[in-house]
């Protein structure tokens, strides 16, 4: 899933859990991430990666798979 400082690095980390036990079929929900802390962590990565998420498409994602896939431009 990419380098240490990613996206799923700050998925791990606002999820308090090691990058290393983070899995694609992890839930939001599974983690621990409310509908609070997916906002922030949407704010997050687009401050920190410089890139647009639309809102809708991200709020529609439920596991760390499809936010890989919605990252990499799916």
């Amino acid at each position: 899933m990419g380098e240490d400082r990613s996206w799923a690095a700050l998925i791990a980390e606002d999820a308090g859990i090691d990058r290393t036990d983070l899995r694609p079929q992890h839930t939001f929900e599974h983690l621990g991430l409310d509908s609070l802390a997916l906002l922030r962590l949407r704010v997050r990565i687009e401050e920190d990666f410089g890139v647009w998420l639309d809102e809708t498409e991200f709020n529609a994602t439920t596991t760390v798979a499809e936010l890989e896939h919605l990252m990499s431009g799916g």
